[in-house]
């Protein structure tokens, strides 16, 4: 099963951010892009984990230790949105 990529806009402009972090790997963020857009599992090492509360549709996986993805996957359409990536501070404030 192959799901099709979008990346919001947010995505984008925080992207843009993110790659000037110490510690982000361009290969680990296609890495996961290629695995969850395949409908594989992400291996324990990403902490991959569904939200709660206001962003419990979404999931979060770790490329680094402060640098988080956030995603959400439509089984039904076969659509994998990107929607942000970021560091804690940025993410959640």
């Amino acid at each position: 099963m192959r799901y099709t990529v979008h990346y919001t806009s947010r995505f984008k402009r925080s992207l843009k951010r993110v790659r000037q972090l110490p510690g982000f790997k361009p290969k680990r963020l296609k890495e996961v892009i290629k695995k969850l857009s395949a409908g594989e599992d992400l291996p324990s090492n990403f902490r991959d984990h569904q939200l709660t509360g206001n962003l419990k549709a979404f999931r979060e996986c770790h490329l680094a230790p402060d640098i988080l993805l956030i995603y959400q996957v439509d089984d039904g359409l076969l659509i994998l949105v990107l929607v942000n990536i970021s560091n804690h501070a940025q993410l959640f404030k």
